[in-house]
């Protein structure tokens, strides 16, 4: 096609002006070379000094995460064992109750409760706990070293056998763990405290036991009211269960 004047000239100036922004850009970047500073480009990524900067907070903020969760999850798992803890010591706490609550002198005896102490004792009962009704069994609460290293609270029931008008409780018992608990306890699990009151105007008051024998003389004119059992780990308080128990055959 012909190309008239006007239309030379304007592909001239065109081509001026592009040869003018090429030898610009080229001056550029040797001024940038000269100066030590790097071309930039729009799609040249992320730096190695921006890499190391946003690897070092990412770190840091898991870290962070990291505390939080083994803080929670340590929390988690020191509720849930004080909550088996509690549950195991209140089935423990429910049989005791159950052994004490029915405690009677049985014939041939001159007390319900024998060889008691803080942490233990040997009482008569007609709870009706293993398969004879109406018989005098004998409990044996303790406490006593595990075989894992921890601490036992123990019951040894024994059923009677009928020797004319009497009991007697010569046969082997039978033995339940009630609540199994660490070695390093400074205190006993079990603890035992007795309340014993005149009949007639009961004020009770505290008795302290010998460990052998009858917890009250038999020429008392006290009887034995009720006890105050707790059971439990003693670090732990919450986690511990306390109860008063009446002897109502007793009283």
């Amino acid at each position: 096609w012909p190309v008239t004047l006007p239309q030379g000239v304007a592909m001239i100036n065109q081509r001026r002006t592009n040869a003018s922004h090429t030898r610009r850009g080229a001056i550029d970047a040797q001024r940038c070379s000269a100066h030590g500073e790097p071309e930039r480009r729009g799609d040249a990524g992320f730096s190695l000094i921006e890499l190391i900067v946003g690897l070092g907070i990412f770190t840091i903020l898991m870290m962070i995460v990291t505390a939080i969760s083994v803080s929670a999850l340590g929390g988690i798992n020191e509720a849930r064992q004080r909550s088996e803890l509690q549950a195991e010591a209140q089935n423990a706490m429910e049989a005791i109750s159950r052994l004490l609550k029915y405690a009677d002198v049985p014939a041939g005896r001159s007390a319900a409760i024998e060889n008691a102490s803080s942490s233990e004792l040997t009482v008569y009962t007609y709870s009706g706990t293993g398969q004879t009704a109406d018989v005098p069994y004998r409990a044996r609460i303790f406490v006593e070293a595990g075989a894992d290293d921890s601490t036992v609270v123990v019951s040894e029931v024994t059923e009677p056998t009928r020797v004319g008008s009497e009991w007697s409780w010569a046969g082997t018992g039978f033995t339940r763990q009630l609540l199994s608990l660490p070695a390093s306890l400074g205190d006993e699990p079990l603890s035992i405290t007795y309340w014993a009151c005149d009949p007639k105007a009961c004020e009770p008051s505290e008795v302290t036991p010998t460990g052998s024998g009858p917890v009250l003389n038999p020429d008392s004119d006290r009887v034995l009211a009720y006890l105050v059992v707790a059971i439990g780990d003693p670090n732990l308080p919450e986690a511990q269960v306390r109860q008063t128990i009446e002897l109502v055959n007793l009283r």
